[in-house]
């Protein structure tokens, strides 16, 4: 049964997420939130409360997504080996396997790393800070024991598996049967570049399982919150761990070093996804300065001789330009043909693949530091 804005309240408060008090005190408020899942925001005056995500549809690879998520949200609550997740996402409360649910705690005064860019950039050192911000939380989540993921992983929650963009330019089609015309141009940009194809399907050959990862970060997936009465210093946590799974730390790196500077390769846009012109001078240093800001401090977190940065970096680099690719197919997948941005994406892409060391020094301005 999937749930409404009308039946959601009662449905929480049969399972003890929400209390009668909230309802009799007209302390809820419910806010429809739906981009590819039913998603609902429910909040109190004060800001805490509960969002809820239900699947819409039951194919196979959307329910275990959001089993997958929850399972990991249930072992950071439950496992101790797994505690540290904790302070990285939010509390689950509740999951419904039957109807495909999940409810995790709101995030008070929370807004997604998106907007916060937007409003902090004229901030001197504010997107800086969250940058390293980062650099440390992705570190906690690396840094956890595979181990934590083994049982699960027996019972296929976790499938090990590679990024699908590395498998694009070889099945496609059969990935993505309805395809728009403006992913099947990237697809066909894809297959007329033979080394960009070769570059993509290394990287698949070279794939480690090595950590638990969360396979999907973009900035809507970062939410940065505020105490409105605190010291007014930003914090960051993750949401969205449905592809979370055991894997390569070098594509949740590249996933934020291309988050960072997309901006400069693709150009600026809105919150609407309105196209606002090239990135500025200004913008491309305070991108880069962002770039060094959290390699700086995910390297540091694991005290890496310059040795293992440089080789790291490499990788990172490569696998960035994996992520580009990804980045030419999401501006694409809605459009009928092809876009300059796409175009320019995938560009990129074949420029880092070809030389990652000037990327590394000229694109993403990355340094080494320690011994």
């Amino acid at each position: 049964m999937y749930l409404t804005s009308g039946t959601l309240v009662p449905y929480l408060i049969d399972r003890s997420v929400l209390s009668a008090a909230d309802l009799l005190a007209d302390d809820i408020t419910i806010l429809e939130a739906g981009r590819r899942n039913r998603n609902f925001k429910v909040f109190r005056k004060d800001g805490s409360g509960v969002f809820v995500k239900q699947i819409p549809l039951m194919a196979v690879e959307t329910t275990q997504s959001v089993q997958r998520e929850a399972t990991l949200y249930a072992l950071a609550e439950k496992d101790a080996a797994a505690a540290g997740l904790k302070t990285l996402m939010p509390r689950l409360r509740h999951y419904d396997g039957n109807r495909h649910l999940l409810a995790v705690e709101l995030v008070p005064h929370s807004q997604s790393l998106t907007f916060y860019q937007m409003q902090a950039a004229s901030i001197r050192g504010a997107v800086e800070d969250i940058a390293a911000q980062l650099g440390t939380l992705l570190a906690t989540c690396h840094a956890q024991s595979p181990d934590i993921l083994k049982e699960p992983s027996r019972q296929g929650t976790f499938p090990a598996q590679p990024p699908w963009i590395l498998n694009f330019s070889e099945f496609g089609e059969a990935m993505i049967p309805n395809m728009s015309g403006g992913a099947r141009g990237v697809l066909a940009t894809l297959r007329q570049e033979p080394e960009l194809k070769a570059h993509l399907m290394c990287l698949q050959a070279e794939w480690r399982r090595t950590c638990l990862i969360h396979g999907d970060l973009k900035w809507e997936n970062f939410l940065v919150s505020q105490k409105p009465n605190g010291d007014g210093r930003a914090t960051v946590q993750l949401i969205d761990w449905e592809l979370a799974d055991l894997g390569d730390a070098a594509w949740d790196v590249a996933c934020v070093l291309a988050s960072f500077i997309q901006p400069v390769i693709v150009g600026r846009y809105s919150a609407q996804g309105q196209a606002m012109g090239p990135a500025t001078a200004d913008e491309t240093a305070r991108a880069q300065a962002c770039c060094k800001a959290f390699w700086r401090a995910y390297t540091a977190a694991f005290s890496m001789t310059r040795e293992q940065q440089a080789l790291a970096k490499e990788r990172c680099a490569r696998f960035a330009a994996a992520r580009l690719v990804l980045t030419a197919y999401e501006i694409a997948q809605s459009t009928p043909e092809i876009s300059a941005s796409a175009l320019l994406a995938i560009r990129a892409a074949a420029s880092i693949f070809n030389d990652p060391r000037s990327a590394i020094d000229q694109l993403f301005a990355l340094d080494e530091i320690g011994a």
